[in-house]
């Protein structure tokens, strides 16, 4: 993870990572939130191990694959196409690309 100097400002891109709540696969809970911040630092907030730092995901646009040290804008925009289990999804909650 890393720091960030800048409390102040909106993130520019915020996801909420949500996992099935045993015994109902219907109803999913937020166990951890990726804050990407204007300077292109990120955090998390709840557990950080249900974060899936090691994977990379597709840009279209760029046709390349993208790790969240290289671009972590695109890397949380794009996440969710990379979970596809459905006990662990990605949910955009702010995207403040223009």
């Amino acid at each position: 993870m890393v720091e960030h100097n800048d409390q102040h400002q909106p993130d520019l891109v915020t996801v909420e990572l949500r996992r099935v709540v045993a015994g109902d696969i219907t109803q999913r809970t937020t166990v951890a939130t990726l804050h990407v911040h204007p300077d292109r630092t990120w955090t998390v907030t709840g557990d950080p191990n249900q974060v899936p730092t090691g994977i990379r995901v597709y840009d279209a646009s760029s046709q390349h694959w993208v790790s969240l040290q290289d671009d972590p804008v695109t890397w949380a925009r794009q996440l969710h196409t990379e979970l596809r289990s459905g006990y662990l999804s990605a949910h955009i909650t702010t995207d403040n690309i223009a």
